[in-house]
């Protein structure tokens, strides 16, 4: 997922691997907030959720990490690095 948000992807189907509880929450909460289409495996139909999948906006605009990493050396390990 994070690689979605990394890379600016605007649509994708999310599929959870079954019983990996944190996979099932946090597809289910980007489904709920309109980012991402979730579909379980065993309801899955394939031609027609990757259409509807298409109609969602993807994660909102955030900070990539080699800007973070920048930040993070700047405000927080300069000080003790130099």
């Amino acid at each position: 997922m994070m690689e979605m948000a990394e890379l600016d992807k605007k649509h994708g189907l999310f599929t959870p691997t079954p019983g990996q509880t944190e996979q099932e929450y946090l597809s289910s909460y980007y489904a709920k907030l309109g980012w991402f289409l979730s579909r379980s495996q065993y309801k899955i139909k394939l031609p027609e959720d990757v259409g509807s999948a298409m109609q969602y906006r993807g994660f909102p605009k955030m900070t990539k990490t080699k800007e973070n990493v920048q930040k993070l050396y700047q405000e927080v390990l300069k000080q003790y690095l130099t």
